[in-house]
């Protein structure tokens, strides 16, 4: 069977990947495109050809558990502690910093650097806009 070929859907998945695809061409698509995305949505459904070439086909149950497989892979090796983002070779921006090939900038450029006391950004919040004033010199409530 050649690559592309259509012959191991069933005809509601054809039907599927045809409304789909007239969807995506009434919103501007072209035909090549429409139909491109129309089976990959099909695919995405129904987990692909149905025709099996024993005669059985796979549950739905079994593709959904392997789509969600799938998915939790992908999901972790997209986490900080994995080793294929430990393995990613740092940024080209970083490596030249530290190896000292960016321009320093020149004296007295850019904005000054704002200083701050030594209260934490909670405590800061905490008293804009208000004054200390010792309990005895309240003004009592008339």
């Amino acid at each position: 069977m050649p690559r592309g070929s259509k012959e191991k859907y069933t005809a509601k998945q054809k039907r599927q990947a045809a409304h789909i695809a007239d969807g995506y061409r009434r919103r501007g698509a072209s035909s090549a495109t429409a139909e491109k995305r129309a089976w990959q949505t099909v695919n995405k459904t129904t987990g692909g050809g149905e025709k099996g070439g024993t005669g059985s086909k796979t549950p739905a149950k079994a593709k959904e558990a392997a789509r969600h497989e799938s998915a939790e892979r992908a999901a972790e090796s997209r986490k900080v502690g994995s080793r294929k983002v430990q393995a990613r070779k740092p940024r080209v921006q970083a490596s030249k910093a530290a190896a000292g090939k960016t321009k320093a900038p020149a004296a007295g450029a850019g904005k000054a650097k704002r200083t701050t006391t030594g209260k934490s950004t909670a405590a800061k919040r905490s008293s804009v806009g208000r004054t200390t004033v010792p309990k005895g010199a309240r003004k009592p409530k008339s």
